[in-house]
């Protein structure tokens, strides 16, 4: 077992107020009794227990689930003396994907910060051949996202300034998403058939970037296409009429590296709220492989 594990447990479970998750390791034993088994939590949340059979875990804490299983095993044990300990927490982890050395899912604890996951994923992708040589990252167009919302958090003045108030606090779930500066991608989300990103490449158009994400879908508000450009932390935002382009009264826009076309259902006109209904597409576009930022073959 890692030590990382056995802090987390310990902290944890000292405190009792750890909720179980989906992929966590726990062992049950029952007191003077051959009962002992180290059990993972499946993807639905349950277990399967010796006399008791499938039981949810998933959201209990330590103690709720003992006395949940002593209740249970009652029936057909006498006065039963239930101890449940945590092996692994595989459940608590967040996501770093993009311009970083070792991507994907990483075990946390709950005092980690920003900082410390980007240590698990051994830093940022670095290119030491050609004529470029340092970070491949882009920091200015980083960002953090929990549970669909936009964190503020500015990764180039904490990793080039080393400002440490940009160094939040990380919360399970969280997604942090490093793009490359190198494969540039322009993403296209919302009410389209297929959100997605295309690779910036030539001249590509607002209506090439609609047509590579299948055309819009039934619920697609036309006459109000987001063009959002310079990041979602302070962007630019342009409402376009997609029927204005086609008629041929306005041009068809140009589109810029890391633009994002963002097709909404109804009007939005704060960008609080704008923010909120992008990432969740952006967190799913990049978390399913759409969006290849990772440079690996110089």
């Amino acid at each position: 077992m890692k030590k990382t594990e056995l802090g987390l447990r310990d902290a944890l479970q000292e405190e009792g107020d750890y909720k179980i998750k989906s992929g966590d390791t726990i062992e049950i034993s029952v007191w003077g009794e051959d009962m002992t088994r180290e059990i993972q939590v499946r993807p639905d949340g349950k277990i399967s227990y010796i006399l008791i059979g499938e039981i949810e875990v998933v959201g209990k804490t330590f103690k709720a689930l003992k006395d949940d299983i002593e209740t249970r095993l009652s029936r057909y044990i006498l006065d039963p003396n239930v101890t449940i300990i945590g092996k692994s927490f595989e459940g608590n982890f967040v996501s770093i994907l993009g311009a970083v050395e070792k991507p994907g899912r990483k075990i946390v604890g709950r005092d980690d910060r920003v900082l410390d996951v980007l240590a698990k994923a051994e830093g940022l992708l670095f290119q030491e051949q050609g004529e470029f040589n340092g970070e491949i990252a882009n920091l200015n167009a980083a960002y953090l996202s929990r549970r669909g919302q936009l964190m503020d958090v500015d990764f180039a003045k904490l990793l080039q300034e080393a400002d440490m108030s940009q160094n939040l606090r990380i919360q399970i779930g969280d997604i942090i998403y490093i793009p490359s500066a190198f494969e540039i991608p322009v993403f296209i989300t919302g009410e389209v058939k297929f959100p997605t990103s295309m690779p910036f490449r030539g001249k590509p158009t607002l209506m090439e970037g609609i047509t590579q994400a299948g055309g819009f879908n039934t619920k697609a508000k036309k006459s109000s296409v987001y063009l959002v450009r310079g990041g979602l932390r302070s962007p630019e935002i342009t409402v376009i009429n997609y029927h204005d382009i086609i008629s041929g009264k306005v041009v068809n826009p140009l589109l810029e590296p890391h633009d994002i076309i963002y097709v909404p259902p109804t009007t939005l006109t704060r960008v609080e709220r704008l923010s909120s209904q992008i990432i969740p597409f952006l967190d799913t576009i990049i978390g399913s492989g759409s969006a290849k930022n990772t440079v690996r073959d110089w």
